[in-house]
């Protein structure tokens, strides 16, 4: 709905306006005034009082190719942040050599903007009764990242520059590839020109470092760092460490979070905890704190947030002290125990011959404990989830873990029998729940001890390009050894590339995985700065499920036949809908689970989206959630033989419907019948 009137200045107008919320802006050029927002009622008459203020042409020319539907604006910023508008937009008139906007007297931060290139920054800028000439601008097309540091220095000199690393993709020699630049006085900087994906920016000067900031890049478009990157004098950092003996060796070691979505983090060092207490200088920035025992044990971890004031963190030592045994059939095993428990405590000590330990753990540690077993002598590789402490009749913490006595052994060969010493061997457990590697001896030969029984899938690889297809093998209780001969051969290196209709996407996740082979568990791999993947295939593979993930963008899941020597060429769009499943969580691992079909592939359904979330709810099911592209979606549930059924739509256990761009799509499974 829109209406006009014309209007003397100073006057009044009149607009028979009906119920709604209205914008009320001045439309001639020469003259601006700050848009209001007017409410009118079927009972009362509303009123806006607007202050007019003369325009003045600033103009300019350009040299830039392509985009011919440009949308030409200029946006004006109080620089005082103080005048009758403070920040508003107007539309710029433009031919192929120049374009005119008309912006009122003042003085403003100036932003000229075309859609699809790198907009150019005016700060200062006084707008007279006189018209302005800007000369020429070059348009670097592209998307684009501006910001500013907000430098809390006192005295400093150096120049502050401000590196833009993108996430996932590294250069030839192994580094990632950052560019840099230089902010001005006033702190403002600006990446032009950059490819869609998702970055790491940070501000340096000197010794001095701000926060690293993660940012994603969508094609054609400007984006802005809402807050400032924070340059200040380190702050220091107390822990005060309270309940340790004198006798004791405590150390605080403080780590760096680089960006918490990605768990990358950078060690700055330990120091000793002395009479209780331990320092560390640190730039502005997210950290965590770990208290390590003198056996390098993390006893526990704080989050802190480090800005300009001092930090300080106390951490009491609680301890209890709990004896257990591990054993393999009725004999105790030595082996080497990691202990993981709440905040990130990972406590190692070591059983004896007869299998039995004390540890000291920290007090309220109870269950849900990962025990990581290592026995090299016994061949004895195991990580036990879900542990729990219990109590003896005396109300003592015990903790004893007891194995099955059974052999899992085999031999790893080449085509002509050949044995391969020093392969790498993947064993995959029972719905995924456990992964061990071990590798050969110098006959081929690998044996494992105490694995719980069930099925596991095996694979071999002898090196980057030669392995083994996936082998099954079932892990009985009766003590019987399962053996298994892995046979390695050459598999097929092959190539690919993420792009957008504006270029490539570097950052962006793929797993590939065969489905006419067997192949191993599906790992992703990262899109480099120029949107290029490679991945191996098993020898003689051809047919191939895609799951991809790139930022900024809508997910994808696909089938497609590969060949040899053929890079994958992959698309992304931006034109993706919110896929909702609603998943019994009984059916998130398994045997039998819940897996999503789409485009003749089928994947778990944990979707591959950075953007999407998992949750549990109270009411048993799991919330699953992410942007993906538009298309037929089925949710079924599966035991994992039945994946070509599955494909073929012969399976009856699905739920199924159609997610329309920009829509919205759930799914939901029943829950099983118990």
């Amino acid at each position: 709905h829109r209406q006009s009137v014309v209007c003397n200045v100073p006057g009044d107008c009149t607009l028979d306006l009906d119920a709604r919320v209205w914008i009320v802006r001045a439309a001639d050029p020469a003259h601006y005034a700050a848009p209001q927002s007017v409410t009118v009622t079927d009972t009362a008459d509303a009123a806006a009082t607007m202050e007019i203020v003369p325009t003045t042409p600033v103009k300019g020319r350009w040299t830039l190719t392509g985009n011919d539907a440009r949308q030409v604006s200029m946006l004006f910023r109080s620089a005082a942040l103080q005048g009758a508008a403070r920040e508003d937009l107007v539309t710029c008139s433009s031919d192929e050599q120049q374009w005119t906007c008309n912006v009122p007297r003042g003085e403003w931060d100036l932003r000229f903007g075309v859609r699809g290139y790198a907009a150019h920054y005016f700060p200062h800028t006084r707008i007279t009764a006189q018209p302005l000439d800007l000369g020429t601008l070059t348009m670097a097309e592209g998307a684009s990242l501006v910001g500013r540091v907000d430098s809390r220095l006192r005295s400093s000199s150096a120049a502050v520059m401000v590196s833009l690393t993108p996430m996932g993709a590294a250069d030839p020699s192994g580094t990632h590839a950052s560019a840099n630049t230089k902010a001005d006085a006033r702190g403002f900087f600006q990446f032009s020109g950059l490819a869609p994906g998702e970055y790491l920016v940070e501000a340096r000067t000197g010794a001095y470092h701000s926060e690293a900031r993660r940012a994603v890049i969508v094609p054609l478009r400007e984006a802005t760092l809402r807050e400032p990157l924070v340059i200040a004098a380190p702050a220091r950092i107390t822990i005060a460490v309270t309940g340790a003996d004198a006798s004791e060796q405590w150390s605080a070691e403080l780590v760096r979070s680089i960006d918490g979505a990605h768990n990358r983090v950078e060690s700055l060092g330990e120091q000793p905890v002395v009479d209780g207490r331990a320092a560390f200088s640190a730039n502005p920035g997210s950290y965590a704190v770990r208290l390590r025992d003198a056996n390098g044990s993390i006893w526990t971890s704080r989050d802190v947030v480090v800005q300009s004031d001092e930090v300080q963190i106390a951490i009491p030592i609680d301890r209890k002290t709990v004896t257990g045994s591990l054993r393999l059939g009725d004999a105790g095993v030595a082996a080497k125990l990691t202990i993981r428990g709440a905040s990130d405590a990972t406590i190692q000590t070591a059983s004896g011959d007869d299998g039995t330990f004390r540890i000291t753990l920290p007090r309220g540690i109870e269950d849900n404990l990962t025990i990581v077993i290592d026995s090299p002598l016994l061949n004895l590789k195991r990580t036990i989830t879900n542990a729990r402490i219990a109590r003896d009749a005396d109300g003592a913490a015990r903790l004893d873990v007891r194995l099955p006595l059974t052999r899992l052994a085999g031999r790893v060969i080449d085509g002509d029998d050949h044995p391969q010493p020093n392969s790498l061997v993947t064993v995959f457990g029972p719905g995924g729940a456990e992964t061990i590697q071990l590798t050969t001896e110098r006959d081929g030969e690998f044996v494992l001890n105490g694995l719980a029984p069930g099925d596991y899938q095996l694979r071999a690889e002898s090196d980057a390009l030669i392995a083994s297809d996936m082998a099954h093998v079932t892990v009985s209780e009766d003590g019987d050894e399962a053996r298994v001969v892995l046979t390695v051969k050459e598999e097929h290196e092959m190539s690919g590339v993420v792009f957008s209709g504006h270029g490539a996407v570097p950052g962006a996740r793929v797993w590939p995985s065969s489905t006419d082979r067997p192949t191993n568990v599906t790992f992703p791999r990262n899109a480099d700065v120029n949107g290029r993947f490679a991945f191996v295939l098993p020898n003689g593979s051809s047919e191939c499920d895609f799951q991809v993930d790139a930022p900024g963008f809508a997910g994808r899941l696909f089938h497609r036949r590969v060949t040899p020597g053929e890079p994958v060429v992959i698309r992304v769009d931006q034109n993706g809908g919110m896929l909702r499943l609603r998943v019994p969580s009984a059916l998130i691992a398994g045997r039998v689970h819940a897996r999503l079909l789409h485009d003749g592939a089928v994947a778990p359904a944990t979707l591959p989206s950075r953007s999407g979330r998992v949750v549990a709810g109270d009411d048993g099911m799991t919330l699953i959630e992410g942007l993906m592209e538009p298309g037929s979606y089925a949710l079924c549930i599966s035991d994992g033989a039945d994946l070509d059924a599955l494909r073929a739509g012969q399976k009856p256990s699905c739920v199924g419907g159609f997610l329309a761009p920009f829509g919205q799509l759930e799914l939901q499974l029943p829950s099983p019948r118990s």
